[in-house]
């Protein structure tokens, strides 16, 4: 008996695990959080911020395989979340183009 079900790359097989971008072989995945200061007295209206990090993989694997990482952005805060997507993105970029001291994907 032969199996009819299309191949599938090592870890694409999990519903909502689609990369929300691909990049020289990697897949990209950002993730954004909100970023909430310290409470003072008095009391002032915090700015929306957020805080953001990007999941880089190998192609076709998920995020929470060996072929994956997680890259930290601390020193970096955005008004909205498109904003930090977009900066994560492109972090992620700059990080597999070695642009970026000290981080590589040679790892994964």
């Amino acid at each position: 008996m032969s199996d009819s079900s299309p191949s599938r790359s090592p870890g694409n097989t999990v519903p909502g695990s689609t990369p929300f971008a691909s990049y020289k072989g990697f897949d990209l995945y950002p993730l954004v959080y909100r970023h909430r200061p310290e409470q003072a007295w008095p009391r002032t209206k915090p700015d929306n911020s957020f805080l953001a990090s990007i999941v880089i993989c190998r192609e076709g694997y998920r995020p929470g395989s060996d072929h994956a990482r997680v890259y930290p952005m601390s020193e970096s805060r955005w008004e909205n979340i498109g904003s930090a997507r977009r900066g994560a993105l492109q972090f992620g970029e700059d990080i597999i183009n070695g642009l970026v001291a000290g981080e590589s994907v040679t790892s994964i």
